[in-house]
């Protein structure tokens, strides 16, 4: 379980300047929206591990007024979080996940999207989280599955009724790439901003050092962190697993 990742911090630094173009497509935007509805309505303290451009506590925030914290590895993701979430007590912090052992705490909430896949031990990470929630508290965690597509996240976006062949493996070529982003944004500026994504996505894809998981795969690690799988589904156009997890 135990790799180290080939795309680098300083990486996520500039995939920061154009990530925000990923809240623009419907199955993001409705991700992030699900995530938030799933915080128990008892909680008053949540903690975003990864929480990047501040997208999913600024939406938090927007519909209930918690304890938040973010922390985060890329001074660019967190500078762009800082002003969404301007006009909230929201704390957020730099932090190594990888090597940072007290994330505070402890909270009611804690939550991660798209982080776990990054982890180079993913079973340490979810350890931390058991030991930075309290004894009851609830943990939501969305990361990619195995075979995931970004293809299909273009045609749930544009709610093409095309097969999923014809958009499966954009980033088999740059050629793809655009054809297919063309085909779900036509000439927008969201099409233009897609392109530069496209070409970190391509990055990240061509990385086999990340984990992309089975749901039993995924099942076994929660169960082997010791943590009590309450529910896992499917979310982002079914390309990521959506796992709501709770410590006795």
């Amino acid at each position: 379980m135990e790799h180290e990742s080939t795309f680098n911090y300083a990486e996520w630094d500039v995939y920061a300047q154009c990530y925000d173009t990923l809240t623009r497509l419907r199955p993001y935007a409705e991700m992030i929206a699900e995530v938030a509805n799933l915080i128990p309505r008892g909680a008053k303290s949540v903690l975003d591990l990864g929480c990047g451009t501040g997208t999913l506590l600024a939406r938090i925030n927007s519909i209930r007024k918690l304890q938040l914290t973010g922390l985060d590895n890329s001074p660019q993701m967190l500078a762009i979080a800082a002003k969404k979430l301007s006009n909230s007590p929201a704390k957020l912090q730099r932090g190594d996940l990888e090597t940072m052992s007290d994330w505070g705490g402890p909270y009611d909430c804690v939550v991660s999207t798209n982080v776990l896949y990054t982890m180079n031990n993913p079973l340490l990470f979810l350890e931390h989280i058991r030991e930075t929630v309290k004894v009851g508290g609830t943990i939501i965690v969305v990361t990619p599955k195995i075979g995931y597509d970004n293809g299909l996240i273009l045609k749930a976006h544009c709610r093409d009724t095309r097969p999923d062949s014809f958009w499966h493996d954009p980033h088999r070529s740059p050629y793809r790439e655009r054809r297919l982003i063309k085909e779900a944004l036509g000439q927008s500026r969201l099409a233009k901003d897609m392109r530069t994504i496209a070409a970190h996505n391509r990055r990240i894809a061509g990385t086999g050092t990340f984990h992309f998981l089975t749901e039993q795969e995924l099942r076994t690690l929660v169960h082997s962190a010791g943590l009590q799988l309450m529910d896992i589904h499917t979310t982002y156009a079914d390309q990521n697993f959506l796992i709501v997890l709770t410590r006795e």
